[in-house]
């Protein structure tokens, strides 16, 4: 690498240092410049396997038409979640504002009503 480009990334390199990022450049000679922390953060372990909600509650409201009611039992989910799921999805299979959710904390229940 010639001195231009050498005194050039340097130069960067310092930059990037003063404001406390963390990097790692590869140059074209396989020259390698890191600093900083650079692992990753692992992905945090949610509390359901993924898609077992949808599972659960897709078919017990996925033809629910204007003006019904549904109970869907919390079983093994929380209801918060499980309410935050419900809501989630019918906002994009029916259009944001198309259903209303409740919790009904004493049954262990979500009450859905389709409104659009």
């Amino acid at each position: 690498m010639n001195e231009l480009k050498t005194r050039a990334i340097t130069s960067l390199l310092q930059g990037l240092q003063n404001l406390k990022c963390s990097y790692l450049v590869v140059m074209e000679d396989g020259k390698r410049y890191e600093f900083g922390n650079l692992k990753q953060k692992k992905k945090a372990r949610g509390k359901y396997e993924y898609g077992a909600m949808r599972k659960y509650y897709g078919p017990l409201i996925s033809d629910i038409q204007p003006g019904e009611v549904v109970e869907i039992k919390g079983n093994d989910f929380n209801v918060v979640d499980l309410q935050s799921g419900i809501s989630a999805w019918g906002s994009q299979r029916f259009g944001k504002g198309a259903l209303m959710t409740s919790m009904n904390r004493e049954k262990n229940v979500i009450e859905v009503l389709r409104i659009l």
